[in-house]
């Protein structure tokens, strides 16, 4: 299946999220291409909480995004994942790193550690490293 979306999203209707499941669904990620080579945010960003979601209401067997430089990858649990584990399980994780995520890098900006465009870079990154971890998720960053 291919769909064409707006720089930032595309849209799912129901039918065409069950046709989804057990796939793998690649999509891009474009964000980076506007950022001089030299930017931190010209590698892009991982996945996002809807990208996350959809992974878990179609039940893809992996979820890839591609930016200007990098590849993400995320794989489900072994138990699978689903609606019900998206609002009781990852769904939670996810908005409770969010936070924590949040408040480090900006305490890391604040204190002169870290640029914006640092921040900005790594803050989904961040956030999914630790979702993954936390729930055993299979999760890759790579150079393209």
């Amino acid at each position: 299946m291919q769909k064409d979306g707006t720089s930032s999203s595309v849209s799912f209707e129901d039918d065409e999220i069950l046709l989804l499941n057990g796939t793998t669904f690649t999509h891009n990620h474009p964000h980076g291409l506007g950022f001089a080579e030299d930017d931190p945010r010209s590698f892009g960003n991982s996945f996002s909480l809807q990208d996350l979601r959809l992974a878990c209401y179609a039940g893809l067997a992996e979820m890839r995004a591609v930016t200007p430089r990098l590849r993400f990858s995320l794989k489900p649990p072994a138990s699978g994942w689903n609606f019900d584990y998206w609002i009781s399980v990852m769904e939670p994780v996810y908005l409770r790193h969010k936070a924590g995520v949040s408040r480090e890098l900006r305490q890391q900006f604040a204190s002169g550690a870290i640029t914006y465009a640092q921040a900005d870079n790594a803050y989904f990154h961040e956030v999914c490293s630790r979702v993954a971890y936390d729930l055993g998720l299979e999760y890759t960053r790579e150079e393209n």
